[in-house]
């Protein structure tokens, strides 16, 4: 991972104000700047830009680097030129770089004022949260403090890690300004940051991060700086003006209203007897005041625009001083002065007053003046609102009724789990059932926020989850004796709608292992194990969160709520060693809920996949596209039952179907790409003379544009060698981690093509595949037949295209291993352990290009 900055968990801002740069008070330069924030500006209000003016505004860069490359001397009203660099560079730094007459250095000290929060497990105390002592962000992720803090838990460290932790038992810290903090305490209610209960706090920063971010998941505005690198936008000024105190806000607010600027109307419009029908006019108006408390100000100005009832209830100057009150005074705490000055001075137009200042104080691209910092503090409070309800929520929890233990047993009498699966391999051999159920009462979900956070322990797998409702105890599944995860929190009404859990392979066969080494067998020497490494969470609002990062080509299963079902709970088993080996969810309908016709999961819901599962189908993460097992064009057909069901494991060390990954071999989402496709390939390799079967290990797609798509092995494989089971020691080159890697090219010597005219119309109408997996034969529309594997084969699975929805593609799993070498009791490669097709609806495939 290359350098990236981190940034102010409540601000998003830099730490330090080294990040800052400012650009040159030259008159040419400013004149400049001026024009490109003009043109943005028009371009962001949507206006049109012509062409020439950008052509102006780059051909007064081009003449400026023109005398610079000719060293003549150039036209500039300033007298100091010593030290200006190349027009070029001087370009690129007033591109990145801020206005120096709107700020000054000065001004944004206050980012040299950083923090960190964080927990230390080691004090004994009841708080377990400290605040270190001022510092700055450094890189990589790491701030550094440079002066030690007095907090009696901060473990004095001398820097620490931001947002993420790599070290299994450390926690990561949230770096915060010390202004955005004092913002934070005043939203909460208190006078002194002292006064935070920073056990709290750190929770509720865990709450909206994601790891290997830097910052949190928070809307912090139209602000370009935090991405990878912290970087100086012109235009952006406010956004690192100081969001504290404002005597400059101060002093031009008591110059308003003896200036009357204000001063109300003595006219007062009346369209009354214009009105022909207004619904409204039946409000009382402490009901339609109480609706203009729980509507923003943009909503309620289309209300007062659409009545004139309703227009005309609130000129009252009460009632825009409590618009005054509840809307501005709270962040713009300076505002207040007006109120207490001139409460009952009616003849200033308290409507004007609100409008302009809710104006002067938005945070608007190329803005100046006075009101910078109140911007900038606007922005601040309006990005931490959940911040602040969570924390709150958190410290002073809605007292819950508690519910009966009928109401809990009905709605767990309701629940069903429809899967339970394997989640870890080697299986353990001792392991215990649990059942958690986590919503007691169907109102808890419609009325209570709750948090869920996950427990590993230190070889990274999941032993535990649990759901906290507001004002209950923790309903654990597992345990919590592991390292926490990054908590979740779930608003009231919302609640988990999709569970993905995420494992690594079952390495017992992995490319890394040396299948030289004489072992007692695969079956007791796996090449590392596997779990759960992290979960992702979908809520019925659309929201994700994925409680860790997932490292690598990480293996997705989803447990998927079914349509008109509600997540109840968790079953499952726990190994000795605390780990989580099967799982499944419960979940159930309310009572008297409409019944749906979906009670099962599809074929696609039912598989572990790997990355080729998200990989093809959609432009994000959280677009529904991206995953084949809830994508609403595509289709799965499994047509072999687990391996266990049929009698099919060649040997003890076949990994139990559930452990086993499917891999998607799709070539077509459209029809172009049909017309393309130019063949499918197998490899089908064999040990010769001492096994003349041959073993499906791999598929390849390939269009008339040499693009290639694989799923299984590469080649070639140990067994190809024709000394692998005689001799005592075989040819290492087809037998390390670098002869098996799945990305290979394939063996030409064991493949066997199919060519397919797609560009005549022909295309995949039967599938067929050998009850052993074995073989495989696909038949086309122009009545050819393709037969891949062992031969002579009597039992067949089959599909056949359906009308309207042609085949496009293969799902297919490799979790047999084939050819035992006696000597040293190891196994070639992996064959075919699962076999399905991909169906799309015909009209549909042109929407599956679009993507």
């Amino acid at each position: 991972m290359g350098s990236f900055d981190c940034f102010c968990a409540l601000c998003s801002g830099p730490l330090g104000q080294r990040w800052v740069t400012f650009g040159s008070k030259k008159a040419k330069w400013l004149a400049r700047r001026a024009r490109r924030l003009d043109l943005k500006k028009r371009s962001l209000a949507r206006e049109d830009v012509h062409q020439s003016d950008q052509e102006g505004l780059e051909n007064d860069v081009a003449k400026e680097n023109h005398f610079v490359s000719l060293g003549l001397p150039r036209a500039d009203p300033t007298e100091d030129s010593e030290g200006e660099e190349s027009g070029e560079v001087h370009d690129y730094q007033e591109n990145h770089s801020f206005d120096p007459t709107k700020l000054s250095r000065e001004e944004v000290a206050w980012l040299d004022q950083s923090h960190v929060v964080g927990l230390n497990r080691q004090t004994s105390g009841k708080s377990v949260a400290f605040v270190s002592g001022r510092g700055e962000y450094d890189d990589y992720g790491v701030f550094v403090v440079e002066q030690p803090g007095n907090d009696p838990n901060d473990p004095q460290d001398s820097q620490y890690a931001c947002y993420t932790n790599i070290e299994a038992d450390q926690f990561p810290v949230y770096p915060f300004h010390r202004a955005c903090l004092h913002l934070f305490a005043r939203n909460v209610g208190l006078d002194r940051v002292e006064d935070i209960n920073f056990d709290i706090l750190y929770a509720v920063f865990s709450q909206n991060c994601v790891e290997w971010g830097s910052s949190l998941e928070l809307n912090y505005g139209e602000i370009e700086a935090g991405e990878q690198f912290w970087i100086a936008c012109p235009g952006l000024e406010y956004s690192v003006a100081d969001p504290g105190p404002n005597p400059k806000s101060t002093e031009t607010l008591k110059d308003l209203i003896p200036g009357q600027l204000f001063a109300r109307s003595i006219r007062s419009l009346n369209l009354s007897q214009k009105v022909r029908n207004d619904p409204l006019v039946v409000l009382p108006y402490d009901i339609l005041f109480s609706l203009s408390e729980e509507l923003s100000f943009k909503d309620m100005r289309s209300l007062m625009q659409s009545s004139w009832f309703v227009f005309n209830s609130t000129r009252s100057s009460a009632f825009w001083r409590q618009k005054i009150r509840t809307l501005i005074t709270p962040w713009f705490w300076e505002a207040s002065m007006l109120l207490e000055v001139y409460s009952h001075d009616e003849t200033l137009n308290w409507k004007d007053l609100f409008l302009w200042l809710d104006t002067v104080t938005q945070p608007q691209f190329a803005m100046s003046g006075p009101f910078m910092g109140i911007a900038n503090r606007r922005r601040i409070w309006e990005a931490c609102q959940p911040l602040f309800a969570q924390y709150t929520e958190i410290l002073c929890p809605e007292s819950h009724p508690g519910n009966t233990r009928l109401e809990a047993e009905a709605v767990l009498e309701s629940s069903r789990s429809l899967q339970t699966v394997t989640v870890t391999y080697p299986v353990p051999q001792a392991s215990y059932t649990v059942t958690t159920q986590f919503i007691h009462s169907w109102n808890e979900i419609s009325h209570y926020p709750s948090v869920l956070d996950t427990f590993w322990n230190t070889n990274d797998v999941l032993i535990g989850i649990s759901i906290t409702f507001s004002g209950t105890e923790a309903r654990v599944f597992g345990s919590t004796d592991g390292r926490s995860g990054s908590p979740f929190y779930i608003p009231a009404g919302d609640w988990i709608q999709e569970l993905v859990i995420h494992t690594n392979d079952a390495n017992m066969f992995g490319p890394n292992q040396d299948r030289t080494q004489v072992e007692p067998g695969l079956r007791n020497a796996p090449n590392g194990t596997a779990g759960i490494r992290t979960l992702t969470i979908k809520l019925s609002s659309g929201a994700l969160k994925q409680v860790r990062h997932a490292y690598g080509f990480i293996n997705r299963r989803p447990f998927v709520v079914l349509p008109g079902h509600h997540f109840i709970g968790l079953t499952g088993q726990i190994a000795e060693n605390g780990e989580i080996c099967c799982l499944g969810i419960l979940q159930g309908s309310k009572p008297h809920a409409a019944q749906t016709t979906l009670s099962t999961y599809t074929d696609a819901q039912q598989i572990l996949w790997d990355h080729s599962g998200l990989k093809w189908y959609g432009k994000t993460e959280n677009d529904a596209f991206t995953k084949i097992w809830s994508h609403p064009l595509l289709r799965v057909h499994r047509l072999t039952p687990q391996i266990s069901s049929i009698g099919l494991q060649s040997s003890d060390a076949d990994i139990a179907s559930d452990m086993i990954p499917w891999q998607v071999c799709l070539w077509s989402t459209k029809t172009e790409s049909y017309k393309s496709l130019q063949r499918i390939s197998c490899f089908q390799p064999t040990s010769h003379a001492s096994c003349p079967d041959l073993f499906i290990a791999g598929l390849q797609v390939e269009w008339s544009s040499r693009f290639q798509k694989m799923a299984g092995n590469g080649g070639p494989v140990p067994m190809q060698d024709p000394d692998w089971k005689r001799a005592p020691d075989p040819d290492k080159r087809l037998i390390t981690s670098s002869a098996n890697m799945p990305m290979n090219s394939f063996d030409e010597n064991s493949i066997e093509h199919f060519e397919i005219h797609g560009a005549g119309g022909e295309i995949i109408s039967e599938v067929h595949v050998s009850t052993d997996m074995k073989a495989i034969k696909l038949y086309t529309n122009h009545h050819r037949t393709c037969y891949f594997g062992g031969k002579d084969k009597q039992h067949w699975f089959e599909y056949r295209a359906e009308e309207g929805r042609p085949i496009v593609g293969l799902a297919c799993a490799f979790g047999r291993v084939a050819e035992l070498r006696h000597g040293s009791k190891t196994y070639s490669c992996w064959t075919l352990s699962g076999f399905g097709v991909i169906t799309a609806a015909k009209e549909h495939l042109e929407q599956l290009a679009k993507l």
